[in-house]
């Protein structure tokens, strides 16, 4: 049996103006579903990016031209985003190149790091 319970980090939901403005720090996933989907990133990584601009809590990943890659990642960020949703996601088309921007909030920034860790050694961010 798996512990269904979100992990959840140091950041409460804040509202202005009847909007939410942050969004709680949280997987929804299991540890074995985690497992998985670290797997997938790491595959799609090795395969579809070509480079990697960082900037604390942003980074935008240039991708292989294809729809391959277009239809993979979009899949791969939105359902990153269901479960993650403090994770920010926009795909970017200019004329022949694609782009994947990620942003989180600066409280998140080290899980962006672990997730960019993921990148071949040759794109990682230093």
């Amino acid at each position: 049996r798996h512990d269904v319970r979100p992990r959840h980090f140091p950041m409460d939901v804040k509202w202005e103006n009847g909007v939410v403005t942050n969004v709680p720090i949280a997987c929804t996933l299991t540890a074995e579903a985690v497992v998985d989907r670290l797997a997938e990133w790491s595959a799609a990584f090795s395969t579809l990016v070509e480079k990697v601009d960082f900037d604390g809590n942003r980074a935008t990943l240039t991708l292989h031209r294809g729809s391959e890659a277009l239809l993979t990642i979009a899949d791969l960020a939105q359902r990153e985003k269901a479960c993650c949703p403090f994770f920010q996601f926009s795909i970017e088309l200019e004329g022949i190149d694609m782009f994947l921007h990620v942003e989180v909030p600066h409280e998140a920034d080290q899980i962006l790091t672990e997730l960019l860790s993921l990148l071949p050694p040759n794109l990682r961010p230093h």
